[in-house]
Parts: C-alpha cells; structure tokens; sequence
C-alpha cells in the first residue's frame, strides 16, 4: 500500500511537470539552479531528477551525467535501482540532486550514495520541496500541487549531512507562493512574496542547498617507548622494563 502511495504520488508530479504550472516552474528552477552551477568547478558532474534538465549546460564541468528516475532511460538518461549510483567512491566533484530526495522511495540511501562518490571537497546541490510552505495550504484548497510523503525539511536534511560529514555552504529559500504562469503580473502578490523571503523565508515552497564534503586527515601518531637505565635489583630480582616517553 504505501509503495502504490509514492507511486501514484511520483505519478502525479510527473504530471504536474507537464502541466502549465509545472512547465513555468522548471523555469524558475532552471534559473535557480543556474546560478548555483556557474562556480562549479571539476572533471565530472552527476545529476539525479524526475526530467531531463536544462541548467546543465551553464555548469563549466564537461563531463556530466543525468540520472532520471521513474522514466524509461533515453540516450542522456539512466534509471537507478534501489538508489545505488554507478560510480566509484571518491570520483565526482559535483552532484546534484533535484527533487531527488522528494520522491524516491529511499532518500538516505540515495543521499548516501551522493556523498560516497563525491571527493574530499566536492560540492553537492540539493533542491527540495518545504514542507512547511504556503504550498501546502495551496495543496488542501485547490489540490493543485503534487504533494509527496517524503517531502524533508530543511533541518532533518541537515541533520543528514552532518552524519555524511558534508558541510553545509549556502541555503537558499524560493518561490513563496506556487508559480502562477499567466502572463497577467500582481503587484499585491510580487510585494507579499518579497516580504516573506526578507521576513519568513522559511515558508517559501522551495529551498536549495549547498553542501561540501568535508575531510578530515588524521596521521597515526607511533608511541615512543624507551627502556629505562640502569635496571634496579631488590632482593635478588631485577626491576626495570619499557616506559612511555
């Protein structure tokens, strides 16, 4: 029953993505997410997503690679089984995870496969729905909304990326208010959504973070041993041995 949950869930995002809405979200993310990928900076880029994205182009990385879950795999795409990436440990530099973490049935496992193959240093890029958002309420009224069970805060997803020693750089709050794609402008909901990003920021619908993998060298200290001079006799034994110096 709750694997059919977050596959009909999965479903309606998709849908959603097709939807007017939807179309004129992808291109705010795009626009988002673009600004993120300008500094990047590396050999290899991975990202994982529900659709074939378009920031990719503005990242300087050459070499990039597109996971796309729930769809069949077309010639830039792969799907991912169990959430397990296909790369050595230790060989990206950049990763991206858009929405990743929202609906995949496993978002740990999938976060942890981010941050095995990432380098000491290497930076990952997580966007995500709120779950604490003005959406939500948009969701219960119109059902306009795809919602999703696995939808995580910004503070668990912390949490997270403490626990994988990733290191959190920035974090960005976006889209206060659901994406409205008619060409008509209100200067009443630009003035709202202005004041909650400077005021409330953590109700926007939308956050993306920055995280980079922190590594920490340790170099084994040997314990110096000496032999302690001249050995002392009491009663016919002989005291003397190993000491710490």
């Amino acid at each position: 029953m709750e694997t059919s949950t977050k596959a009909d869930k999965t479903t309606q995002y998709l849908q959603w993505l097709n939807s007017p809405a939807g179309v004129h979200y992808l291109d705010l993310e795009h626009l988002y997410l673009s600004d993120h990928l300008l500094d990047s900076f590396g050999y290899y880029m991975v990202s994982v997503a529900f659709h074939q994205p378009e920031y990719l182009d503005c990242s300087p990385i050459r070499a990039r690679f597109h996971h796309q879950l729930g769809l069949s795999p077309t010639k830039t795409a792969n799907i991912i089984g169990d959430e397990h990436l296909p790369y050595q440990t230790e060989s990206i530099d950049l990763v991206v995870l858009d929405h990743a973490l929202d609906y995949t049935d496993n978002p740990q496992q999938l976060l942890r496969e981010a941050c095995r193959c990432l380098i000491p240093g290497g930076k990952l890029l997580i966007a995500g729905f709120n779950p604490f958002s003005f959406w939500r309420c948009w969701n219960i009224t119109r059902k306009g909304f795809p919602g999703s069970k696995n939808m995580l805060s910004v503070s668990r997803l912390q949490d997270w990326l403490t626990l994988l020693n990733m290191r959190q750089l920035n974090l960005h709050w976006h889209l206060p208010f659901p994406p409205d794609h008619s060409d008509e402008t209100s200067p009443v909901r630009d003035t709202m959504e202005q004041a909650i990003l400077r005021f409330q920021p953590s109700f926007s619908g939308m956050y993306c973070v920055l995280a980079e993998k922190t590594a920490y060298p340790i170099t084994p200290i040997k314990q110096k041993w000496r032999r302690r001079l001249p050995p002392l006799t009491v009663g016919g034994s002989q005291l003397g041995g190993l000491t710490r110096k």
